[in-house]
């Protein structure tokens, strides 16, 4: 009876381990892909620092510069109520002693171009017409 009973359970441990014929982690087999891509991509937002100098613009106050950019923007096409904002505006006032005090002003922009055209367009007035420095 004890033979026939260790033989069982020899029987029963081999068809248990016997039935675990799937492969481990590291011995099924897989596919390894690699790969690259590239795209080109045009920028629809550039944005230009703009900034108007008082002591640049010898004879000239700020607001006249400004005047004439907004003139020179408009002419180009671009819409100064939604791609011209104010970043800054700054007011020095300057003591000499022996001189008069002078009071230098710097407004800065920035200017919103939606294309490579419009950003060329730019570039070709304002140093042609040098009517103000840009960044």
């Amino acid at each position: 009876m004890k033979q026939k009973l260790l033989f069982l359970t020899l029987l029963l441990s081999l068809t248990a381990f016997g039935q675990t014929g799937q492969k481990n982690f590291i011995d099924q087999n897989y596919i390894e892909v690699k790969g690259t891509s590239e795209i080109e991509v045009s920028p629809d937002k550039i944005f230009i620092n703009i900034i108007i100098n008082e002591k640049e613009h010898k004879g000239k106050t700020v607001n006249d510069v400004e005047k004439l950019m907004v003139e020179k923007l408009t002419a180009m096409g671009i819409d100064i109520q939604k791609q011209l904002s104010i970043r800054d505006f700054v007011s020095n006032l300057k003591n000499n002693w022996i001189l008069k005090s002078e009071i230098q002003s710097i407004k800065q922009y920035e200017l919103l171009v939606n294309d490579a055209k419009q950003l060329a367009k730019f570039l070709k007035n304002s140093t042609i017409l040098a009517f103000l420095p840009y960044q």
